[in-house]
C-alpha cells in the first residue's frame, strides 16, 4: 500500500485525550495529528521520539490536518531505528489489498469478498467467497514486541476478547474462521499473545484455538513510501503468561 503522500517526520510532544498528538515537524511547525489507534500504545507515546506524519487524504473528513502513521524505534545504543506503524486502520487496507491481488497463497482461489461484514449485532473485518466455502475474518493491528517476539495486546481489550468469542462460535458451528494479526515491523520472527497484559484475551485465544480458529500473524515491510505485508506468515506460540 503506497501513502497518499509522503510523510514528514517530527518530534513527538504529547499524546492526549487518545485521539490527539502534538507534533513538531523539522521545520520547527507544530501540528495536531489524528491518533487512530485508541489503546495504551505501549512503548509508541514517549515524549521527544521521532514520528512520521501524513497529511490526511483528500476525501477525509476528519477536521485535523494531519495523521500519525510511523513512529522510529531503536532497541539499545548501537541498533539502527525502525519504522513502526502507528495507524492501526491500516492492517486492513493491507489486507484488502493482498486479498485483491490474491496475495495469499492460502486464499488463491477467492471468488469474492465482503469488507465488515454483519455477524448478528457485531461485525468482523473481512468475509471470503470460495465455490464451496466461506471464511470470516478478524484482523488486529499488533506493534509490541519483545526481543524478535511480537505481542498482542498491548492493554486490556474487551472488543478484542469479543471478536475472539466470536471466531470461537463460529468455528463450534463448522465454519472457517481466522484471526490475523498485522505486525506493523519487520524485525519480528514469532507471533505471541500477552496474556500477562490482559489474561481475558489469553484465555479467549487458548478456547478459540481449541475450537478450530485459524490464527495467522504476519510482519510488514515498512518504508517513507508505504507499508506491504510480508509473504511468509510469522510463527504463532500461543500465550505468554508472564512478563519477559
Amino acid at each position: 500500500m503506497k501513502f497518499w503522500e509522503c510523510p514528514q517526520r517530527g518530534t513527538l510532544i504529547k499524546r492526549y485525550k487518545r485521539f490527539f498528538v502534538d507534533v513538531e515537524l523539522e521545520t520547527g511547525t507544530c501540528v495536531t495529528a489524528h491518533c487512530v489507534n485508541t489503546g495504551a500504545m505501549l512503548g509508541l507515546t514517549e515524549p521527544g521520539s521521532k514520528v512520521w506524519v501524513c497529511p490526511k487524504k483528500p476525501q477525509s473528513l476528519g477536521k485535523l490536518p494531519f495523521v500519525w502513521m510511523m513512529e522510529e524505534v531503536k532497541e539499545g545504543h548501537q541498533a539502527k531505528p525502525i519504522l513502526v506503524g502507528t495507524n492501526t486502520a491500516i492492517p486492513s487496507m493491507l489486507v484488502k489489498e493482498a486479498l485483491t491481488e490474491k496475495r495469499f497463497p492460502q486464499w488463491s482461489d477467492i471468488k469474492s469478498f465482503k469488507s465488515e461484514p454483519c455477524l448478528g449485532e457485531s461485525r468482523l473485518d473481512f468475509l471470503l467467497t470460495f465455490e464451496h466455502s466461506l471464511v470470516w475474518i478478524e484482523v488486529k493491528n499488533v506493534h509490541l514486541k519483545h526481543n524478535t517476539v511480537a505481542l498482542f495486546p498491548d492493554c486490556v481489550t474487551q472488543r478484542g476478547t469479543k471478536h475472539l468469542r466470536l471466531l470461537t462460535a463460529l468455528a463450534q458451528q463448522g465454519k472457517t474462521a481466522v484471526m490475523l494479526y498485522v505486525v506493523q515491523r519487520n524485525d519480528c520472527s514469532v507471533f505471541q499473545i500477552a496474556g500477562y497484559l490482559d489474561a481475558e484475551y489469553g484465555k479467549a485465544f487458548e478456547a478459540a484455538h481449541q475450537a478450530g480458529v485459524v490464527m495467522l500473524a504476519y510482519g510488514c515491510e515498512m518504508s517513507l513510501q508505504g507499508i506491504t505485508i510480508q509473504s511468509c506468515p510469522l510463527e504463532v506460540q500461543g500465550v505468554c503468561w508472564a512478563p519477559f
